[in-house]
């Protein structure tokens, strides 16, 4: 299962670090963003399944972000990341809807796991989807 990934930080050199990590993992790379306001719009015309999205951004930042995406597309998986991963900001990343949380720094086995779980969620979903026609 092929799984559409939008990456979402306001700092290029992410994209192209987190683009390289996803290509052991056979992703599909359908957009960039890099800004929160970037990131709703390209959710609501793209609809990606996977969204990883920086929580600290220009214009609007990632929870609040991801809380209007979710609006939009609630089968969306956001996967927040940052560089400063506090307690306070997992929480907050988590109540607004995200399913993980990943430091920039990525560590592989953190984000196998994080893209692991993703793909077994949506595996759930679409099964539904075709039980229930």
């Amino acid at each position: 299962m092929k799984i559409r990934v939008l990456i979402v930080d306001d700092a290029p050199f992410i994209h192209e670090v987190l683009k390289s990590f996803l290509s052991r993992f056979h992703l599909e790379i359908i957009g960039h963003a890099y800004d929160g306001e970037e990131m709703v719009n390209l959710v609501m015309e793209k609809k990606p399944d996977l969204v990883f999205a920086d929580m600290a951004m220009p214009k609007l930042n990632g929870i609040d972000a991801t809380r209007k995406a979710l609006d939009q597309l609630p089968s969306v998986q956001v996967i927040a990341m940052s560089s400063m991963a506090s307690e306070h900001l997992i929480a907050e990343a988590v109540a607004a809807g995200c399913v993980d949380f990943v430091d920039k720094s990525f560590p592989l086995n953190h984000l196998t796991e994080a893209i692991d779980s993703v793909r077994a969620r949506l595996m759930q979903v679409r099964e539904k989807e075709v039980v229930n026609g």
